[in-house]
Formats: C-alpha cells, structure tokens, sequence
C-alpha cells in the first residue's frame, strides 16, 4: 500500500475516532440443493444459514475477530439399523455416529496494525496457531456496488490464493479492517463471497470507549500461513 493511502487512512482516523462492533454470519454455500438435502442430518448443522455468529472489534489500530458462543463440539447421532439372518433372525442394532465438529467454528483473529502482524488460531484436526505479516491482497476496485445494512459498499476482488474473492466495503465507515484476514482498502469491509462460503454482517454499532485487546499467548508449534499450507501438503502425501 502506498503513502497516499496510508495519509488517507491517518486523516479519516482523527476525523472517526469510535471503535466498531461488528458482528457476521459466516455460511457455507452450498450450490448443489439435491446434493444438501442427501447430506446426513448430524452434517446439516454446517450448512445453517445465518446461524454461526461472528464479532469484530476494530479501531483501525487493532482488531479483534472471534466466534460467539459455539455449543456442543461432538454431536453424536444414532440410528437404528435392522438385519435379518439367513435362520430367520431379525437382529436390530443402535448404530452411533459422530456427528458435525463445531470446533471447525471456534477462531481467534488479532491484526496489530502498527507490528503489521496476525495472529490466527483455528481448529483444523487440531489447534493450530498462526503469527504472520500481514496477506498484501492486492485488491482491484470494480465499479459494482450493493447495500449492505443500510450502508453503500463498493466491490474489489482479489486471487491471492488461487481463486477468485469478493468483498463489499464502505467508505462511510474509513477503517481499513474487516473479518477475520480480510483487510486494505480504504473502508470497512461488511461481505465477503467465496465460491462456496460467504461472511456477511448483521449488526453494527458505534462505541467510544478505549478498545481492549491484548495479544494472545500462543504455546507450541507456531507456523507462517506458508508453513501451514506446506505442513497441510506434507501431510496428504
């Protein structure tokens, strides 16, 4: 990002001196309907519209990004299944199995903008811990547009990873943020749209109290985003 940004960003600060609240839902899409419907009920929980809840608290400095509440990490589901014997026999069994992980749910996401560092934990067959610069998204700027709570939001898109990401954002709230790794553009990001996954806000609020956050204290294996993709191939060999 370049000076002229950055002066952007500086005067809109002193000018927009509130924290922000704002919280998402992040859904999986799912673009098959028949194939969802054949999805077994205890794996339906992951495609729940509107139902994982997410918050940011941001001043632009610092943020903040975590799931609300998750319950139940092991949902189990048993089923009754019954077979009959080549004697005659009929032999019913309870058949038990595990269902959707909510741990898969459960995020923790700092951005410390003046170390330009995140820290990102998640579940992914384990806790895994990230510290990391900051991803230089290298976002193109459409001429789209959509309302999103009320506030415009102009489209920019990006293929950091291979693929293509949309994100909204408004400039009427000029806090280069957003959820979760999301963030460089001149405004808070409030959607985000994947091929098969989207974060969308649901509520905002304005605060001016001193925002809290401390940096995590992360324990054992610690990888960059680099490491952690070279990890996940290493392991699928």
């Amino acid at each position: 990002m370049n000076k002229i940004f950055f002066l952007f960003l500086l005067l809109n600060f002193n000018c927009f001196s509130q924290n922000v609240e704002v919280k998402y839902f992040e859904n999986e899409i799912n673009s098959s309907t028949n194939q969802f419907k054949e999805l077994p009920k205890n794996l339906l929980k992951a495609y729940k519209p509107n139902f994982y809840s997410y918050k940011l608290l941001t001043d632009g400095k610092l943020s903040q990004y975590q799931n609300e509440k998750i319950d139940q990490k092991n949902e189990e589901e048993a089923s009754e299944t019954t077979m009959v014997t080549e004697s005659g026999d009929t032999i019913k069994t309870i058949v038990t199995s595990t269902g959707f992980d909510t741990r898969v749910k459960e995020k923790l996401f700092i951005k410390d903008y003046k170390k330009n560092k995140i820290y990102d934990e998640f579940f992914f067959n384990e806790k895994i811990k990230i510290v990391d610069n900051f991803i230089e998204w290298n976002w193109k700027i459409l001429d789209d547009a959509e309302t999103v709570l009320g506030y415009k939001c102009r489209k920019a898109t990006s293929n950091k990873f291979g693929s293509d990401i949309y994100v909204w954002f408004t400039d009427d709230i000029p806090i280069s943020d957003g959820p979760g790794k999301y963030c460089g553009l001149p405004g808070l990001i409030l959607k985000v749209k994947l091929r098969s996954y989207e974060i969308i806000a649901y509520d905002i609020k304005f605060k001016k109290e001193k925002l809290e956050i401390q940096q995590p204290v992360f324990n054992g294996k610690i990888y960059t985003y680099n490491e952690f993709i070279e990890e996940i191939n290493r392991r699928n060999k």
